[in-house]
């Protein structure tokens, strides 16, 4: 049987998607199910090809890596090929520093994809002159136009994983991996897949209120006692939590195909939560807002389906949608939202598993921006550390941004932890990490500014999303004021 008979541009196209194979006799004796992730399907013959396109791709978007550059890399072999095949394909040219220990046939493979190679001792110190790290290293500042990979302290390597490797396996074994053995050279495989494996956030709702919120009150909510909503095992764990008001259960909203089991609207603040059953074929849901939402985020609530937001300011954003439980950039995909952009009435969806499965369960938040209080748009990175200020009208509470062009995560800073700038700490929507200590967006009284050239907020020429809330003080006439 031909694995892959469709016609492909380059070999490039080739790498990742790898199969699965389920293990039979040397896991007879063993209770369970054993899959081997065959990487030896890739052009480059390794998992190496993941890391090195990935890593070259990203120097080409950010502009470090143009034509007639020179790739550099220090290599035990595999990762070396990998850049020698890509080098050679894209028109770079590839210069290899590697140890004696390595074998004459990798060596000559090597040269043979065109890559300029310098065998180096394997008996020094890493940082001897002579070893093949630093020999790599001068290679480098000698060169002018040149990138050194650097795959050993380069999280891109991680991220390379992160992005390709996991999402097929969990896919692969639709969500149900419970564990995950790989071998470890540069740590790049088990650190990247296994960070997407515990992070990923595309599951079915709890039911086990001890370990989430047991109840909403009329003036806050109530939480479980154990992990992850009150943990005690530390008194130096913290939890933060961003909430928005609707209006008590609501009723079902019956101007769409789908009447909603309940549409809860808050009118000040022009938020909406409604929750309805898929029919598997386009419909409509009617959202309550007083106009057209800018924003509207879809999830699954009995089934493990991804986060599926609609925003505005995505290109073509009607065929379009964006993971928040991802570092994806958008997608697209009429099967989200018709084709049809949102109305002051409804939003259309089309027959996506995420959005509209005959008999699931689904919970949708719709978002409108109101003057003073809320705003939800884009803006372009500068790369500079004295960023792009972006304004609101407002002051932040709470802000959110994402890469809307590049695989990065949904960043998020707000004013209740440390609170002052430029110490505005990061948490991430798309994982469950610690708080990031990088200090690189100010919170202002009339919008926000970025202080720091991260792919995640601030590349250059790079398109953001960005959802911003204030807090609202309401007066007798029920109007929101500025937000401060």
């Amino acid at each position: 049987m031909i694995r892959n008979q469709q016609i492909t541009n380059s070999l490039l196209d080739l790498i990742g998607e790898t199969p699965l194979v389920q293990l039979h006799r040397i896991t007879e004796e063993l209770p369970g199910r054993y899959y081997a992730k065959i990487e030896a399907f890739n052009p480059g013959q390794s998992v190496k090809d993941r890391i090195a396109l990935y890593i070259i791709e990203n120097a080409e978007k950010e502009g470090i890596l143009k034509a007639g550059n020179t790739i550099i890399e220090t290599t035990s072999g595999n990762t070396g090929f990998s850049l020698a095949m890509i080098a050679m394909l894209k028109g770079y040219t590839c210069k290899l520093a590697i140890s004696d220990k390595s074998s004459k046939d990798k060596v000559d493979a090597l040269r043979a994809m065109g890559a300029e190679v310098y065998v180096c001792a394997a008996n020094v110190a890493a940082n001897h002159s002579k070893s093949y790290y630093e020999v790599a290293k001068r290679i480098h500042r000698e060169t002018p136009n040149s990138v050194y990979i650097n795959q050993y302290f380069n999280e891109l390597n991680i991220e390379a994983h992160y992005a390709t490797t996991g999402p097929e396996i969990w896919q692969q074994t639709e969500g149900k991996i419970t564990h995950l053995v790989a071998a470890s050279g540069t740590g790049g495989t088990i650190s990247g897949v296994g960070k997407y494996l515990k992070s990923d956030a595309n599951t079915n709702q709890t039911t086990n209120s001890s370990q989430s919120i047991s109840a909403f009150t009329s003036d806050g909510f109530t939480t479980g006692t154990g992990n992850p909503a009150n943990e005690s095992a530390s008194t130096t764990l913290g939890f933060m939590s961003w909430n928005w008001k609707a209006n008590g259960q609501g009723s079902s909203n019956t101007a769409g195909s789908i009447n909603t089991t309940y549409t809860s609207v808050n009118s000040t603040a022009d938020f909406s939560i409604s929750t309805y059953t898929g029919t598997g074929s386009t419909a409509t849901v009617g959202h309550g807002l007083s106009g057209t939402p800018d924003v509207v985020l879809v999830k699954s609530t009995n089934d493990n389906t991804d986060w599926r937001m609609y925003h505005k300011d995505i290109p073509s954003a009607n065929t379009r949608a964006i993971k928040l439980n991802d570092v994806d950039y958008w997608n697209t995909d009429n099967s989200w939202w018709n084709n049809t952009s949102p109305t002051s009435t409804l939003v259309t969806l089309g027959s996506s598993s995420t959005v509209n499965q005959s008999g699931n369960l689904y919970v949708m938040y719709c978002w409108k921006s109101v003057n003073g209080f809320s705003k939800y748009g884009s803006f372009i990175g500068n790369g500079n550390a004295n960023g792009s200020f972006t304004y609101l009208g407002f002051k932040p509470k709470l802000l959110i941004v994402k890469n809307q062009g590049a695989s990065a995560s949904w960043v998020m800073v707000d004013d209740k932890r440390l609170g002052y700038n430029v110490k505005n700490r990061e948490l991430f929507a798309n994982n469950t990490n610690v708080e990031e200590t990088n200090d690189q967006i100010d919170l202002l009284s009339n919008g926000f500014k970025m202080r720091a050239n991260s792919t995640s907020i601030n590349t250059a020429g790079r398109s953001y999303l960005y959802l911003a809330w204030g807090q609202t003080l309401v007066g007798s006439n029920n109007k929101p004021c500025t937000a401060r």
